[in-house]
């Protein structure tokens, strides 16, 4: 009987895509793949790493709202809490996004408010590629939960003093906080093992993230705390898709296959989430989740290359500008991870499949 049944959850997991089995046919643990739905399945003699001690900091659009569910399910992660900042919204739609999202991912950690506006200058907002409420059409349900009182600033002083050096950031929005409180608690650089910033493009134009607030983001460069980059073009080898799409749905393009995905999982939870961003043409380039989706598959994704890194601070259209350039030495700049070896639509039925009803 103890046999029939392991093998029946070996199947479960298999059908799910939630996990990876070694030679022998035996479901290992390891980091980088997803719980399946309702958790994760430990199987007898499983080899299970320590996950990693994470803060996210996002400032509530819909690239964050699904980097939010996807981290609640990345076996490799330990979302320890959310630090919100203003953003592609403003700082209160961004928590209430939050909050939604961590309802609906049956997320329980704290979801601390941070910077209303950005260091220097005026807030800036993105309501073209995230609507005016950050969600792209998505209709996320209500929920009772109520944001922290801790601040950001406290969350990341209280997390950082938990983690023994382990804790491990993950920005998906300007970077303001993590500015503002590296600037206040000075001694909390030698308390993080790394922040991964989604920031920056390859083709000098501004991206959002750093343009909102580039001061914060030079003084978490001018910090010294160790800083990993993905470029936003890693969305562009993520989007490649070889599978031909319907001649109903060609000429929408990228959101287009967040309907297919939806009819491909009509049972999971997601699918009313893709079928609404599919009927939009917003947050269809979802950034945050293949930056959560690199960390916890980091051991088997693309290797970061050593780059020379400068963020403009003019004033005006030029102001967050990013230029990266091949370092003369191996000492020099930071690691930034040009391309992903990850196919969004495939990341995306996988994690629908974790989120079947």
């Amino acid at each position: 009987m103890k046999k029939v049944t392991a093998l029946l959850v070996a199947v479960m997991l298999l059908l799910c895509g939630c996990a990876k089995y070694d030679k022998n046919g035996r479901v290992l643990t390891t980091g980088g793949t997803l719980y399946p739905n309702g958790g994760l399945v430990e199987a007898a003699g499983a080899a299970k790493q320590s996950p990693i001690p994470v803060i996210l900091d996002v400032d509530g659009g819909a690239d964050d709202v699904l980097a939010v569910i996807l981290a609640a399910k990345c076996e490799g992660l330990d979302v320890r809490g959310i630090a919100v900042t203003q953003g592609c919204v403003d700082l209160q739609t961004a928590g209430r996004n939050v909050l939604m999202a961590c309802a609906f991912a049956n997320l329980d950690v704290p979801v601390a408010l941070g910077a209303e506006k950005p260091m220097e200058r005026e807030a800036v907002t993105d309501p073209q590629h995230h609507g005016a409420d950050g969600l792209a059409g998505m209709q996320l349900p209500p929920t009772e939960r109520a944001l922290s009182e801790l601040t950001a600033e406290e969350l990341y002083c209280q997390v950082a003093d938990e983690c023994s050096g382990r804790l491990q950031i993950i920005t998906l929005g300007p970077l303001t906080n993590l500015g503002q409180v590296l600037k206040s608690h000075p001694e909390l650089i030698g308390k993080i093992e790394r922040v991964v910033a989604g920031c920056g493009t390859l083709d000098g134009l501004p991206e959002f993230n750093a343009q909102n607030d580039p001061e914060a983001l030079q003084m978490v460069m001018d910090s010294g705390v160790s800083l990993t980059f993905l470029v936003n073009n890693i969305c562009d080898r993520s989007f490649v898709e070889f599978t031909p799409l319907r001649d109903d749905l060609i000429s929408r393009q990228g959101t287009s296959r967040y309907i297919l995905c939806a009819e491909n999982r009509p049972k999971s939870r997601l699918s009313q989430l893709y079928m609404e961003i599919g009927k939009t043409e917003k947050g269809n380039r979802m950034y945050g989740y293949l930056v959560v989706d690199w960390v916890n598959n980091e051991q088997a994704a693309q290797p970061p290359e050593q780059m020379v890194v400068t963020v403009s601070l003019e004033k005006g259209e030029k102001g967050g500008q990013m230029q990266f350039d091949t370092a003369l030495r191996a000492d020099e700049g930071y690691p930034v991870i040009l391309e992903s070896t990850t196919l969004l639509w495939d990341k995306l039925e996988e994690l629908a499949e974790c989120y079947n009803k």
